[in-house]
């Protein structure tokens, strides 16, 4: 029986080891746009080494800005098959966030979508991922790092916004393997009671 509930709690703490935070961004400069939807719909996930943007809103996140500390460094990973079209390079223009210095936000790295002149920037429906090296799965929530994207053509008249992490907004989720891991637990619990009533 000891063994047993040992494996549960093994099952359950490995779960937990699969938890990423995930987010919407804040605004942080622009006019009305702030409150366009489109700007809310741009989320990010984080799970301790990958940084994805996801765009479900009508503008595209045209360059990605980080604010690093110590030794972490960032690079463009690349986009799914089905987000093809995008590509980041480094060298933002313009080469900080725009309006991020307005919450402390210092561009360590910048990367822009438009350096080949295509314009390849994160359209509605797609997402992009950067790795982070030297960062910690509470990077984002201690302050250690946070990232920004400048947002164009928003709305009727094609305002563009910077949006921010926060720590504020960091919640914790769980991937779909944890979720998987999870149910094992259970399932492991659920059959280790039941063999305990017979």
């Amino acid at each position: 029986m000891k063994l047993i509930r040992s494996a549960a709690l093994a099952t359950l703490l490995a779960a937990s080891s699969f938890a990423a935070h995930a987010s919407a961004f804040n605004c942080i400069s622009g006019t009305a746009a702030c409150g366009d939807p489109a700007t809310s719909a741009i989320t990010w996930t984080w799970d301790g080494s990958n940084f994805t943007i996801f765009n479900a809103g009508s503008g595209y996140v045209s360059e990605v800005y980080f604010d690093l500390s110590g030794s972490m460094q960032v690079a463009f990973l690349g986009a799914p098959v089905s987000s093809a079209g995008v590509s980041f390079s480094l060298g933002a223009q313009p080469p900080a966030l725009p309006g991020g210095n307005t919450v402390g936000f210092v561009s360590d790295a910048g990367f822009d979508s438009d350096s080949s002149g295509k314009g390849m920037g994160i359209d509605q429906g797609e997402w992009a991922t950067f790795g982070i090296s030297g960062a910690a799965l509470d990077s984002f929530g201690s302050d250690a790092l946070a990232a920004g994207v400048h947002v164009r053509s928003i709305g009727a008249d094609g305002q563009s916004v910077s949006l921010v992490t926060g720590p504020e907004t960091s919640t914790s989720v769980p991937e779909p393997s944890g979720y998987a891991m999870m149910g094992l637990g259970f399932g492991v619990l659920a059959w280790a009671t039941r063999r305990r009533k017979t």
